[in-house]
C-alpha cells in the first residue's frame, strides 16, 4: 500500500506507516515500530499518535538513550496535545518515563535474563530456570577447578 500511495499523500502515507507501528507493536518487534513511527513523524511531524508509540517502544527496549529518547517524544506530544486531559495523561507517562530512566542507571535483571520489560510470566519463568542452570554448571565447574589447583600445589609441596 505504502508503494502505491502519491507521493503528495503524505498524511495518508503517514497512517499507513504509523499502522505498520501498530501491528510490529503488537507483535513486540519494537525495533521496527520505531523505524515506523519514525517515517510517520517525517511525514507528519504533528502527528500526537506516532510520538506516543514511538516512546511506549522505546520504554519497551529500555535502555538508557532509549529512556531519554521516550521522554522527548513524550514531551513533544504533551506540546501538541488539543486537550488537558491529554496533556495529563501524557504527563503521567513523562514522569513514569522519568523512573524507568532511573531505573535503567541501575542493573537491568531483565537484560542479565534475556528477556524484554514486555516478557510474559512464563518467558521470565523459563529464563530464570536456564540462568538457575547456567549459574549453578559454572559454580560446579568453578568448585572443580578450584579444587584440583589445590590438590595440584599440596602435591608440589
Amino acid at each position: 500500500a505504502l508503494e502505491l500511495c502519491p507521493a503528495d499523500a503524505t498524511a495518508y502515507k503517514a497512517k499507513l506507516y504509523f499502522n505498520r507501528g501498530s501491528a510490529n507493536a503488537a507483535l513486540r518487534n519494537h525495533e521496527e515500530v520505531v523505524k515506523d513511527c519514525s517515517s510517520a513523524i517525517e511525514l507528519d511531524d504533528e502527528y500526537v499518535k506516532a510520538y506516543m508509540r514511538r516512546a511506549a517502544s522505546y520504554l519497551v527496549q529500555g535502555g538508557e538513550a532509549e529512556c531519554e529518547s521516550a521522554i522527548r517524544d513524550y514531551e513533544k506530544a504533551s506540546e501538541l496535545a488539543k486537550t488537558e486531559e491529554q496533556e495529563r495523561d501524557i504527563n503521567k507517562k513523562i514522569r513514569s518515563a522519568q523512573v524507568q530512566l532511573k531505573r535503567a542507571k541501575r542493573k537491568d535483571f531483565y537484560k542479565i535474563l534475556g528477556v524484554s520489560l514486555d516478557a510474559t510470566d512464563a518467558e521470565i519463568k523459563k529464563a530464570c530456570e536456564y540462568f538457575r542452570y547456567i549459574y549453578m554448571t559454572l559454580h560446579f565447574f568453578a568448585l572443580l577447578t578450584s579444587y584440583l589447583l589445590f590438590k595440584r600445589h599440596k602435591r608440589k609441596e
